[in-house]
C-alpha cells in the first residue's frame, strides 16, 4: 500500500507539473502570437480598404471623364442650337403708300425694301418699289446643308444661305417683278464673310447645276437647292421682315408682332 500510494503520489505530482507547464506555455504562446495575429488582421484589414479605396478611385475618375464628355457634348449642342438660330440674311419692308387706280381701281402699294447685316447696319440704301394689289411675293433661291455640317461646327456650311431673286405683286406677273439681288453672283449680304465667300460664290454660279445634280450636291454638303417664295399682305404704314435662320428657309412676318429669339434688333 505504501508503495501504491507513493506511485501515485508521484503520478498526481507530475500531472500536475504537466498541467501547469501546459497552461504556462499556452499563456505564453498566446501572449507572443497575440501581437503577430493582430497585426496580421489589421494588415489584411488594411489591404481590403485599400482595393476598396482604389475601386473608388477609380469610379470617381471615370465619373470624373464620363462629366467631362457630357460637358463638351452639352457644349458642342449649344453652339448647334446658336448656329441653328443665327439669322444670316434680314430685310424689312416699310409700306409707305396704298392707293387704288384705274378703270377698276386697283390697290397699289409702295414700300422700301432694305436688307442689313449682323449688326443691325444696311447694306444699301433703301430700293423703293411699287407693286399692283396689296400682296407681295418673295421670289428666292436657297441652299440648305446638311444637318451634321452645323453639329460638326463647319465654318462654310453652318447655315443656309439665299439669294432674293425679286419681288412681285399679286396682279403682277412674276417676270414682271423688280430684281433684287443678281443672279449667279454672290449676294451682298455674304460679301463681307471672306472665309465663305469662294465657296458661295461657286455655288451661285452653278445653282441649278446643284439643285440637279445629286453627287455634285452631295460633294458640296447640300441637302437642297431650290427656289421658294414667301407672301405677305402688306398694310399701309406697317413695317415687315423677312428673316432667314441657318436651319431653314424665309421666314415673312410683320414687324409688330415682336422679333424672333436670337433675331437683331432693327
Amino acid at each position: 500500500m505504501f508503495n501504491a500510494l507513493h506511485q501515485w503520489t508521484r503520478t498526481l505530482t507530475s500531472l500536475t507539473v504537466l498541467t501547469v507547464l501546459g497552461v504556462g506555455g499556452w499563456y505564453g504562446y498566446k501572449s507572443y502570437m497575440a501581437p503577430q495575429l493582430e497585426l496580421e488582421e489589421k494588415s489584411k484589414l488594411l489591404k481590403q480598404q485599400q482595393a476598396r479605396l482604389a475601386k473608388l478611385e477609380a469610379v470617381e475618375q471615370q465619373l470624373r471623364e464620363d462629366n467631362a464628355e457630357l460637358r463638351e457634348n452639352m457644349e458642342r449642342l449649344a453652339l448647334a442650337v446658336r448656329l441653328l438660330k443665327v439669322d444670316r440674311r434680314i430685310a424689312q419692308i416699310v409700306v409707305l403708300d396704298q392707293w387704288e387706280a384705274g378703270p377698276e381701281e386697283q390697290v397699289h402699294t409702295k414700300f422700301s425694301f432694305t436688307e442689313f447685316d449682323n449688326r443691325g447696319e444696311p447694306l444699301y440704301e433703301p430700293r423703293l418699289f411699287t407693286i399692283e394689289g396689296d400682296v407681295v411675293y418673295v421670289d428666292y433661291w436657297v441652299a440648305k446643308f446638311q444637318d451634321h455640317f452645323v453639329e460638326q461646327q463647319d465654318p462654310l456650311r453652318h447655315a443656309s444661305i439665299a439669294l432674293f431673286r425679286r419681288v412681285f405683286g399679286e396682279n403682277q406677273r412674276p417676270r414682271d417683278g423688280f430684281a433684287l439681288d443678281e443672279e449667279d453672283v454672290q449676294p451682298a449680304a455674304y460679301a463681307s464673310e471672306e472665309q465663305a465667300s469662294v465657296f458661295e460664290r461657286e455655288i451661285w454660279e452653278n445653282f441649278w447645276e446643284y439643285a440637279t445634280d445629286k453627287n455634285k450636291a452631295e460633294s458640296a454638303g447640300l441637302r437642297a437647292a431650290h427656289g421658294e417664295a414667301v407672301a405677305m399682305r402688306l398694310d399701309k404704314g406697317e413695317t415687315y421682315r423677312l428673316v432667314l435662320r441657318s436651319s431653314g428657309g424665309l421666314t415673312f412676318a410683320p414687324a409688330s408682332l415682336g422679333r424672333s429669339s436670337g433675331e437683331i434688333t432693327l
